[in-house]
C-alpha cells in the first residue's frame, strides 16, 4: 500500500445502514441509536495499520445520488482502490432501487477507477436469520444478482450486522488491507489445517487481529451459527484494552465459545492469532495445541512479508 491516503468510498440508499457500519467498526456503539441520515459526503480519516484510510461515507438519499452521478463524479469516483456498496437484506422494497443504483456506480467507477475492488455488504443480516432456509435463499439470490451485474469488475460479499461486530470487521478488513495476496494464502493454511483431521474440525474459527483490531486472515468453520460470533465479538472488546493487550497470552470464555489469543510481533507491528471452539470439546484442545503452535510458526514466516 504506497499511497499516502487509501480512499474508501461507502455506497448505498438511504437507511441501508452505512453510518452504523462505520460507527461499529469504531465500536462507537452508543452513538448507533442516534443516528441521523447522512448529508452529501462526510469524511473521515482512520490510522489503521500506519497506512491512512479516508473514508468516504455518501448520504443516500436521491438528490445526492444524483450529484455523484453527474455533477462530482470525477471527485468521488477517481483514484479509489476499493468501493463498498450496502444493501439493507431487512427492506425488500428496497431492492431494485439498490440494484439500480449499483449499476450507475459500477459504470462511474467502469470509467474512473476501472481497477478498484467492489466490496458488496448484504446489511442486516442479523445472528439468527442464517436459521431460516427463506432467509438464506435471499442472501443467495443477491449475491447472485450482483456478482453478474458487476461483471468483469472484480467483487468480494460479505453479509453484515451491527450485532455481529465481528463480521463488520471482516467485511472492512479486506478493503483496508489491500494485500489480499496475505490474506488469501493464510486464509488457505488456515482452511487447510482445520480441516486436515478429526481434532483440527473443533476450531469454530481462526483470525488473525493487529492490535488496532484489523482483521489480517481468517478461517470460519462452514455454518457456524453467528450468535457464536456475536457473543465472542462482544467479549473481545470488552477483553482487548490497553492492559490486556500488553499480555502474551488472553483466554475468555463465552457461553458457547472458549476463545484463546496469542501475542506475536511481526516487522515491528503486534497482532494476535486467535482461535476459537466449542466448550463442549474443550477437553479436546490439549491434543492440538502443539499442531497450533507449529501453525503460528508457519503464520510468522508468512507474515515477514506484511
Amino acid at each position: 500500500m504506497s499511497k499516502e491516503i487509501i480512499k474508501i468510498p461507502i455506497f448505498g440508499i438511504q437507511n441501508a445502514g452505512k453510518t452504523s457500519l462505520i460507527r461499529s467498526l469504531q465500536q462507537e456503539f452508543i452513538a448507533i441509536t442516534k443516528l441521523k441520515p447522512t448529508k452529501g459526503i462526510e469524511r473521515q480519516t482512520l490510522n489503521l495499520l500506519g497506512n491512512k484510510i479516508a473514508i468516504w461515507d455518501l448520504g443516500g438519499q436521491k438528490k445526492y445520488r444524483d450529484q455523484y452521478l453527474e455533477r462530482k463524479a470525477e471527485l468521488v469516483f477517481s483514484d479509489i482502490d476499493q468501493v463498498l456498496f450496502v444493501i439493507d437484506i431487512q427492506d425488500q422494497d428496497s431492492f431494485e432501487d439498490s440494484i439500480n443504483y449499483f449499476k450507475e456506480v459500477r459504470d462511474k467507477i467502469s470509467d474512473f477507477s476501472p481497477d478498484a475492488k467492489i466490496h458488496i455488504l448484504i446489511h442486516k443480516f442479523d445472528p439468527g436469520m442464517e436459521q431460516e432456509a427463506e432467509n438464506m435463499k435471499m442472501l443467495e439470490a443477491l449475491k447472485q444478482k450482483f456478482t453478474e451485474i458487476a461483471a468483469p469488475l472484480r467483487i468480494v460479499l460479505y453479509h453484515t450486522s451491527i450485532f455481529n461486530p465481528l463480521s463488520i470487521i471482516h467485511a472492512f478488513s479486506r478493503p483496508i488491507l489491500g494485500n489480499s495476496t496475505l490474506y488469501d494464502n493464510l486464509g488457505i493454511l488456515f482452511d487447510d489445517f482445520c480441516n486436515k483431521n478429526q481434532s483440527t474440525k473443533i476450531l469454530d474459527f481462526i483470525i488473525i487481529f493487529s492490535e488496532d483490531l484489523v482483521e489480517v486472515a481468517s478461517y470460519f468453520k462452514p455454518g457456524i451459527e453467528q450468535i457464536k460470533l456475536r457473543d465472542v465479538a462482544h467479549s473481545l472488546f470488552q477483553k482487548f484494552t490497553k492492559k490486556t493487550m500488553a499480555l502474551k497470552e488472553i483466554k475468555f470464555q463465552t457461553d458457547y465459545t472458549m476463545v484463546e489469543m496469542k501475542q506475536f510481533n511481526s516487522n515491528n507491528k503486534r497482532f494476535y492469532f486467535t482461535y476459537g471452539y466449542d466448550v463442549q470439546n474443550s477437553s479436546d484442545i490439549d491434543t492440538i495445541r502443539g499442531d497450533i503452535a507449529g501453525l503460528l510458526d508457519a503464520v510468522q514466516k508468512l507474515m515477514i512479508y506484511f
